[in-house]
């Protein structure tokens, strides 16, 4: 009798089992014909629009989030005023002072938090230790940053006794320097990038194409490290590094939108938002060209262009109709229709 009620006992147990299996393989059949019904009810031209707005590199916040960012300061792009929004910005000021009063105004950000190493002029960083996943450019049309450098070493602007102009306004004295050289040849913008000699032309052709040494001429900085310089120094040894970019003609813009792309609150407070950080550049006007000297300069700055239309190219922050408007935009500054017809322009210019 025990071995009957046992047996008993197994097969209900069996049969409530096999019962139950039943019903979660009928249960489990329908909510999936239920999930296909309602995936096929979305347009797949609205799935794909769902994704176009991410950018297409790193598209994830904790992707974003494990990025470790150089910001390459471009020299008369605005940099300074990006420089005092970042904390390794302000850990770059040599003078004591200076970076504890950065500090103390420093704003909190994400883009700040991201950024960990910064790159200005020759003082290249140690790629290899760092390990950045990205690089921050700020970018300038490639000729208003010539004529911005231009106005930043004139004689003519000398005001302080420490400023680049003033050391200009010093070097004119001696006949050596390359500066004395320089302003003698060009006293106007307008014949740095129409020079009427052979002489002249060498001279000018030094600052265009940046082959000056800077130990010897360090007036020229600026000129030296150019968009070439900072490329060959992080994107060339980190090919497959992420690039971003803020305009200088929108800077602030870019930096709020930056901030909120990289998972930031896209705010910097109002005592710092919209504000601009110079070395002396407010208080005189940069030189501006007809549209024959700006072909000219155009032309004599084709290979910083080639570059500059790159960097706004393969800048990951950026949307694609922003990078086609700035294209557009650089080409016509120079008073082109299309790229393809300012190379053709360049190469008769050159050839005659």
């Amino acid at each position: 009798m025990e071995c009957e009620k046992r047996k008993r006992k197994y097969c209900v147990a069996l049969y409530i089992r096999y019962v139950a299996a039943f019903f979660l393989v009928f249960f489990f059949s329908r909510l999936l014909q239920l999930w296909h019904s309602v995936e096929s009810s979305f347009p797949n031209d609205l799935i794909i629009q769902s994704l176009s707005h991410l950018p297409p590199n790193i598209t994830t916040h904790n992707e974003k989030a494990e990025r470790n960012i150089i910001f390459v300061h471009v020299g008369k792009a605005a940099g300074e005023t990006i420089k005092n929004i970042l904390k390794a910005g302000c850990l770059a000021r040599t003078a004591r002072r200076r970076q504890e009063k950065c500090l103390a105004r420093l704003p909190d950000s994400r883009l700040s938090e991201l950024v960990s190493a910064y790159f200005h002029c020759f003082d290249v960083p140690r790629l290899k230790k760092l390990k950045p996943t990205s690089f921050l450019f700020n970018v300038r049309h490639p000729v208003d940053r010539a004529l911005s450098w231009y106005g930043y070493i004139h004689p003519d602007h000398c005001k302080h006794m420490a400023t680049p102009a003033c050391k200009a306004k010093w070097q004119l004295k001696n006949e050596d320097t390359w500066v004395h050289r320089f302003f003698d040849c060009f006293p106007t913008a307008e014949e740095w990038f129409l020079p009427k000699t052979s002489h002249c032309r060498a001279i000018a052709q030094q600052a265009w194409k940046g082959s000056l040494d800077y130990r010897e001429v360090p007036l020229a900085a600026h000129m030296i490290a150019n968009y070439q310089h900072y490329v060959n120094n992080t994107i060339h040894v980190l090919p497959d590094s992420e690039i971003l970019v803020v305009r200088t003609t929108d800077l602030w813009h870019d930096l709020k939108a930056l901030d909120e792309w990289l998972g930031g609150t896209g705010r910097f407070g109002r005592g710092i938002e919209g504000t601009a950080v110079t070395h002396g550049s407010h208080r005189y006007a940069n030189p501006v060209l007809n549209g024959t000297t700006m072909f000219a300069a155009c032309c004599a700055l084709l290979p910083e262009l080639s570059v500059y239309r790159d960097l706004l190219a393969k800048a990951a922050n950026l949307d694609q109709i922003t990078k086609d408007l700035e294209r557009e935009d650089a080409v016509k500054h120079c008073g082109s229709e299309s790229w393809e017809e300012l190379w053709e322009s360049c190469s008769q210019l050159h050839s005659s």
